[in-house]
Protein backbone atom coordinates (compact mmCIF):
# COMPACT_ATOMS: atom_id res chain seq x y z
CA UNK A 1 0.00 0.00 0.00
CA UNK A 2 1.00 3.74 -0.71
CA UNK A 3 1.21 5.57 2.12
CA UNK A 4 1.29 9.08 0.34
CA UNK A 5 -2.00 8.35 -1.28
CA UNK A 6 -3.41 6.67 2.00
CA UNK A 7 -2.56 9.57 3.42
CA UNK A 8 -3.81 12.21 1.07
CA UNK A 9 -7.26 10.35 1.13
CA UNK A 10 -9.91 11.99 1.85
CA UNK A 11 -11.94 11.17 4.92
CA UNK A 12 -14.91 12.04 6.63
CA UNK A 13 -14.72 13.97 9.70
CA UNK A 14 -14.98 11.81 13.03
CA UNK A 15 -18.44 12.61 14.09
CA UNK A 16 -19.38 11.34 10.43
CA UNK A 17 -17.00 8.20 10.47
CA UNK A 18 -19.94 5.90 12.55
CA UNK A 19 -21.86 6.56 9.23
CA UNK A 20 -20.16 4.25 6.60
CA UNK A 21 -20.38 1.52 9.38
CA UNK A 22 -23.82 1.84 7.65
CA UNK A 23 -22.60 1.27 4.37
CA UNK A 24 -23.80 -2.91 3.88
CA UNK A 25 -27.22 -0.78 4.23
CA UNK A 26 -27.33 1.54 1.51
CA UNK A 27 -30.64 3.25 2.28
CA UNK A 28 -30.44 3.38 5.92
CA UNK A 29 -26.70 4.99 5.57
CA UNK A 30 -28.92 7.92 3.33
CA UNK A 31 -31.58 8.14 5.53
CA UNK A 32 -29.26 9.11 8.60
CA UNK A 33 -27.15 11.38 6.17
CA UNK A 34 -30.85 13.10 5.03
CA UNK A 35 -31.56 13.18 8.73
CA UNK A 36 -28.26 15.23 9.73
CA UNK A 37 -28.33 17.51 6.98
CA UNK A 38 -32.22 18.22 8.07
CA UNK A 39 -30.91 18.61 11.90
CA UNK A 40 -27.51 19.98 11.49
CA UNK A 41 -28.18 22.55 8.47
CA UNK A 42 -31.84 23.72 9.11
CA UNK A 43 -31.30 23.55 13.30
CA UNK A 44 -28.55 26.12 12.50
CA UNK A 45 -30.19 27.84 9.99
CA UNK A 46 -33.21 28.44 12.55
CA UNK A 47 -31.34 29.22 15.29
CA UNK A 48 -29.12 31.95 13.73
CA UNK A 49 -32.40 33.28 12.15
CA UNK A 50 -33.80 34.05 15.76
CA UNK A 51 -31.16 35.77 16.95
CA UNK A 52 -31.10 38.08 14.21
CA UNK A 53 -34.47 38.62 14.42
CA UNK A 54 -33.81 39.19 18.30
CA UNK A 55 -31.75 42.01 17.29
CA UNK A 56 -33.47 43.45 14.94
CA UNK A 57 -30.63 45.30 13.07
CA UNK A 58 -30.02 45.90 9.85
CA UNK A 59 -26.76 47.42 9.16
CA UNK A 60 -27.15 48.46 5.46
CA UNK A 61 -29.86 48.06 2.27
CA UNK A 62 -27.91 46.10 -0.76
CA UNK A 63 -31.07 46.53 -3.06
CA UNK A 64 -31.19 47.91 -6.42
CA UNK A 65 -33.51 49.07 -9.20
CA UNK A 66 -33.32 45.09 -10.21
CA UNK A 67 -35.13 44.40 -7.24
CA UNK A 68 -37.80 46.73 -7.78
CA UNK A 69 -38.27 45.97 -11.69
CA UNK A 70 -38.94 42.34 -11.09
CA UNK A 71 -42.69 42.19 -9.93
CA UNK A 72 -43.75 40.08 -6.50
CA UNK A 73 -44.72 37.22 -7.91
CA UNK A 74 -47.08 34.85 -5.77
CA UNK A 75 -47.11 31.64 -7.60
CA UNK A 76 -43.06 31.38 -7.48
CA UNK A 77 -43.43 30.34 -4.21
CA UNK A 78 -43.69 26.42 -5.56
CA UNK A 79 -40.35 27.95 -7.55
CA UNK A 80 -38.89 28.90 -4.63
CA UNK A 81 -39.54 25.31 -2.17
CA UNK A 82 -37.59 23.05 -4.85
CA UNK A 83 -34.80 23.89 -3.08
CA UNK A 84 -35.54 20.93 -0.94
CA UNK A 85 -35.30 18.87 -3.51
CA UNK A 86 -31.75 18.81 -4.68
CA UNK A 87 -30.10 17.08 -1.44
CA UNK A 88 -32.61 14.35 -2.01
CA UNK A 89 -31.92 14.19 -5.76
CA UNK A 90 -27.99 14.88 -5.07
CA UNK A 91 -28.36 10.92 -2.86
CA UNK A 92 -30.50 9.41 -5.59
CA UNK A 93 -27.55 10.46 -8.09
CA UNK A 94 -24.80 9.20 -6.16
CA UNK A 95 -23.29 5.86 -6.90
CA UNK A 96 -24.67 2.96 -4.01
CA UNK A 97 -21.29 1.79 -3.20
CA UNK A 98 -19.08 2.82 0.20
CA UNK A 99 -17.29 4.96 -2.26
CA UNK A 100 -20.39 6.91 -3.05
CA UNK A 101 -21.39 6.94 0.65
CA UNK A 102 -17.82 8.76 1.32
CA UNK A 103 -18.74 11.39 -1.54
CA UNK A 104 -21.86 11.94 0.01
CA UNK A 105 -20.71 12.89 3.46
CA UNK A 106 -18.03 14.74 1.60
CA UNK A 107 -20.53 17.00 0.26
CA UNK A 108 -22.24 17.17 3.89
CA UNK A 109 -19.44 18.67 4.68
CA UNK A 110 -19.00 21.45 2.20
CA UNK A 111 -22.84 22.27 2.33
CA UNK A 112 -21.87 22.76 6.49
CA UNK A 113 -18.81 24.58 5.83
CA UNK A 114 -20.44 27.22 3.18
CA UNK A 115 -23.70 26.94 5.93
CA UNK A 116 -21.41 28.55 8.69
CA UNK A 117 -20.11 30.93 6.70
CA UNK A 118 -23.24 32.37 5.56
CA UNK A 119 -24.54 32.32 8.98
CA UNK A 120 -21.23 34.17 10.36
CA UNK A 121 -22.48 36.64 7.63
CA UNK A 122 -26.01 36.90 8.68
CA UNK A 123 -24.68 37.56 12.22
CA UNK A 124 -22.09 40.54 11.75
CA UNK A 125 -23.41 42.10 8.55
CA UNK A 126 -27.28 41.27 8.79
CA UNK A 127 -29.54 42.79 5.63
CA UNK A 128 -33.23 43.30 6.29
CA UNK A 129 -35.20 42.25 3.22
CA UNK A 130 -37.75 45.34 3.03
CA UNK A 131 -38.97 44.62 -0.19
CA UNK A 132 -40.75 41.79 1.31
CA UNK A 133 -43.54 44.18 1.94
CA UNK A 134 -44.42 44.18 -1.64
CA UNK A 135 -44.93 40.32 -1.38
CA UNK A 136 -47.17 41.04 1.83
CA UNK A 137 -49.04 43.23 -0.13
CA UNK A 138 -49.74 40.84 -3.16
CA UNK A 139 -50.25 37.60 -1.64
CA UNK A 140 -53.65 39.00 -0.01
CA UNK A 141 -55.17 38.88 -3.39
CA UNK A 142 -53.74 35.37 -4.17
CA UNK A 143 -55.27 32.01 -3.60
CA UNK A 144 -55.97 30.78 -0.36
CA UNK A 145 -53.12 28.34 -0.38
CA UNK A 146 -50.37 30.28 -1.48
CA UNK A 147 -51.82 32.90 1.38
CA UNK A 148 -51.15 29.80 3.61
CA UNK A 149 -48.03 28.80 2.25
CA UNK A 150 -46.51 32.42 2.59
CA UNK A 151 -48.05 32.70 6.00
CA UNK A 152 -45.77 29.69 7.25
CA UNK A 153 -42.69 30.62 4.92
CA UNK A 154 -42.31 33.63 7.08
CA UNK A 155 -43.13 32.11 10.47
CA UNK A 156 -39.81 30.08 9.49
CA UNK A 157 -37.80 32.63 7.57
CA UNK A 158 -36.75 35.77 9.13
CA UNK A 159 -35.94 38.85 7.08
CA UNK A 160 -32.57 38.79 8.18
CA UNK A 161 -31.11 36.41 6.03
CA UNK A 162 -30.07 38.58 2.93
CA UNK A 163 -26.28 37.95 1.47
CA UNK A 164 -25.28 35.96 0.52
CA UNK A 165 -28.33 33.35 -0.86
CA UNK A 166 -27.76 29.94 1.14
CA UNK A 167 -30.86 29.13 -1.37
CA UNK A 168 -28.52 29.87 -4.40
CA UNK A 169 -25.59 28.83 -2.78
CA UNK A 170 -26.24 25.23 -1.49
CA UNK A 171 -28.70 24.64 -4.96
CA UNK A 172 -25.37 25.71 -7.14
CA UNK A 173 -22.84 23.61 -4.33
CA UNK A 174 -25.48 20.39 -5.22
CA UNK A 175 -26.07 21.33 -9.05
CA UNK A 176 -22.37 20.94 -9.22
CA UNK A 177 -22.09 17.84 -7.51
CA UNK A 178 -24.82 15.72 -9.60
CA UNK A 179 -23.08 17.17 -12.90
CA UNK A 180 -20.05 15.32 -11.65
CA UNK A 181 -21.65 12.61 -10.53
CA UNK A 182 -24.03 11.75 -13.96
CA UNK A 183 -21.27 12.97 -16.47
CA UNK A 184 -17.96 11.58 -17.53
CA UNK A 185 -15.92 14.26 -15.87
CA UNK A 186 -17.28 12.43 -12.82
CA UNK A 187 -16.17 9.52 -13.76
CA UNK A 188 -12.67 9.92 -14.60
CA UNK A 189 -11.06 7.81 -12.24
CA UNK A 190 -13.52 5.05 -12.75
CA UNK A 191 -14.80 5.60 -9.83
CA UNK A 192 -18.84 6.62 -10.62
CA UNK A 193 -19.97 2.95 -12.02
CA UNK A 194 -22.98 4.91 -12.93
CA UNK A 195 -21.77 7.72 -14.68
CA UNK A 196 -24.89 7.63 -17.40
CA UNK A 197 -23.20 10.70 -19.25
CA UNK A 198 -26.49 12.13 -19.78
CA UNK A 199 -26.49 15.40 -20.42
CA UNK A 200 -30.08 16.04 -20.93
CA UNK A 201 -30.29 16.05 -17.33
CA UNK A 202 -27.94 18.38 -16.58
CA UNK A 203 -29.94 20.67 -18.87
CA UNK A 204 -32.67 20.32 -16.95
CA UNK A 205 -30.88 20.91 -13.74
CA UNK A 206 -29.16 24.05 -14.69
CA UNK A 207 -33.14 25.20 -16.46
CA UNK A 208 -34.65 24.44 -12.67
CA UNK A 209 -31.42 26.22 -11.11
CA UNK A 210 -32.08 29.42 -12.98
CA UNK A 211 -35.80 29.27 -12.18
CA UNK A 212 -34.50 29.23 -8.68
CA UNK A 213 -32.36 32.24 -8.90
CA UNK A 214 -35.53 34.00 -10.49
CA UNK A 215 -38.05 32.55 -7.65
CA UNK A 216 -35.58 34.31 -5.03
CA UNK A 217 -36.06 37.64 -6.54
CA UNK A 218 -39.71 37.07 -7.43
CA UNK A 219 -41.38 36.21 -3.94
CA UNK A 220 -38.93 39.06 -2.66
CA UNK A 221 -37.25 36.73 -0.30
CA UNK A 222 -33.87 37.95 -1.10
CA UNK A 223 -32.31 40.87 -3.38
CA UNK A 224 -30.40 40.76 -6.31
CA UNK A 225 -26.43 41.27 -4.67
CA UNK A 226 -28.10 38.28 -2.51
CA UNK A 227 -28.05 36.47 -5.90
CA UNK A 228 -24.53 36.65 -7.10
CA UNK A 229 -22.95 36.87 -3.90
CA UNK A 230 -24.55 33.19 -3.10
CA UNK A 231 -23.55 31.79 -6.52
CA UNK A 232 -19.88 33.31 -5.70
CA UNK A 233 -20.12 31.26 -2.92
CA UNK A 234 -21.26 28.03 -3.64
CA UNK A 235 -19.15 28.17 -6.58
CA UNK A 236 -16.02 28.94 -4.05
CA UNK A 237 -16.98 25.87 -2.16
CA UNK A 238 -17.28 23.84 -5.02
CA UNK A 239 -13.79 24.57 -6.36
CA UNK A 240 -11.73 24.90 -3.19
CA UNK A 241 -12.91 21.91 -1.38
CA UNK A 242 -15.90 19.78 -2.75
CA UNK A 243 -14.34 19.01 -6.11
CA UNK A 244 -10.72 18.18 -5.37
CA UNK A 245 -11.95 15.73 -2.58
CA UNK A 246 -14.05 14.02 -5.21
CA UNK A 247 -11.68 13.90 -7.71
CA UNK A 248 -8.87 12.45 -4.86
CA UNK A 249 -11.50 10.05 -3.58
CA UNK A 250 -12.16 8.58 -7.71
CA UNK A 251 -8.05 8.53 -8.15
CA UNK A 252 -8.37 6.44 -4.30
CA UNK A 253 -10.89 4.12 -5.98
CA UNK A 254 -9.07 3.40 -9.01
CA UNK A 255 -5.97 2.71 -7.11
CA UNK A 256 -7.22 0.55 -4.75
Amino acid sequence: MNVSKTKSTPRPWPIFRPILRLSQRVWLARLVILAVHLIVLGGGYRCVLRIAEARGISMWDSSSWIDYWIPPTPWAFWVYATLYLYFPVTMLLTPRTRAGLRALLLHLQAQVLLSLLTWTVFLVCPTEIHIRQQMESAISASTPVLQEAYKGLYMLDARWNAWPSLHVSLSLLMLLACTHFTTRAGDRHGMWSRGTGDRRMIVVGTVAWVALCWSILATKQHFFFDLWTGALAGLATWVVYLRPRLLSLGQRAQDA
